[in-house]
């Protein structure tokens, strides 16, 4: 799978979810089809502990949380994005 084009498909959908705590939130219901976390990420392990109970794959960013802001279109910082 290629995660980047799908990640770019979501955003033009408006399928993701972006912050930590709202993918934090989705992942504990056991929603979603991947989480991309940025390089700069506050709590990776608590994203990818989660995520591995849902069973949903993890993808880094090479670029900050400002660099995931823009691949996602948005003027801000992003943590993760998780893709519904």
């Amino acid at each position: 799978m290629n995660w980047k084009k799908e990640l770019q498909v979501a955003v033009q959908e408006e399928r993701t979810v972006l912050g930590m705590k709202r993918t934090l939130k989705a992942l504990k219901a056991s929603k979603g089809k991947f989480v991309v976390i940025s390089s700069d990420c506050p709590d990776t392990k608590s994203v990818k502990y989660y995520a591995e109970m849902a069973k949903v794959p993890v993808y880094e960013f090479d670029g900050v949380g400002y660099d995931l802001g823009a691949t996602v279109k948005k003027p801000f910082s992003v943590a993760t994005v998780l893709v519904k």
